[in-house]
């Protein structure tokens, strides 16, 4: 692994990652693979709109006040940890890359007091026209469908995807 500021490089890739440790650039082979910034996003329930839909606000999860702990950091891996709040949550984003352009996120949010959640969701837009097949997340595999929508199943170990190319 190579490091240069908040960008980690490896294999002809380069991974840029924002200050709630979380990538904002995914370079592959001269390939830019994110469409924007990938977002932790929790929304708070604000009740019944019209027609019966529940209506939601966005909670934001400030960077400002984020503090980044190294944990490792070599040739071979790197491992952080980010802590954050927002007047209502704590967060805590625990990111590890390897050298093989492995990365994997544990994010822990924690309300500070009672508060209704409609909605805690990561947002990963990925690139049209570099996200052709995907499989995992319930999805058995295949060309990616037009929109996803996946919900967690402690029952069932189906949290981990793949959306990719060939090339």
């Amino acid at each position: 692994l190579k490091f240069k500021g908040e960008t980690i490089e490896c294999l002809n890739r380069k991974v840029r990652f924002g200050k709630l440790g979380l990538p904002e650039s995914i370079v592959s082979n001269g390939r830019e693979i994110l469409a924007e910034p990938i977002k932790f996003v929790v929304e708070r329930n604000m009740g019944q709109g019209t027609r019966g839909k529940s209506k939601g606000k966005l909670v934001s999860l400030s960077s400002q006040n984020a503090s980044k702990k190294w944990l490792k950091r070599n040739d071979a891996v790197a491992e952080w940890q980010v802590k954050s709040s927002s007047d209502d949550f704590d967060l805590l984003v625990g990111t590890k890359m390897e050298f093989d352009g492995c990365i994997t996120h544990s994010v822990t949010v924690k309300a500070k007091r009672n508060v209704s959640v409609r909605d805690i969701r990561l947002e990963v837009p990925i690139r049209k026209e570099v996200a052709t097949y995907m499989m995992g997340m319930g999805w058995r595999g295949g060309k990616r469908p037009k929109e996803w929508h996946w919900r967690w199943d402690a029952k069932r170990p189906n949290n981990m995807v793949w959306v990719g190319d060939w090339d």
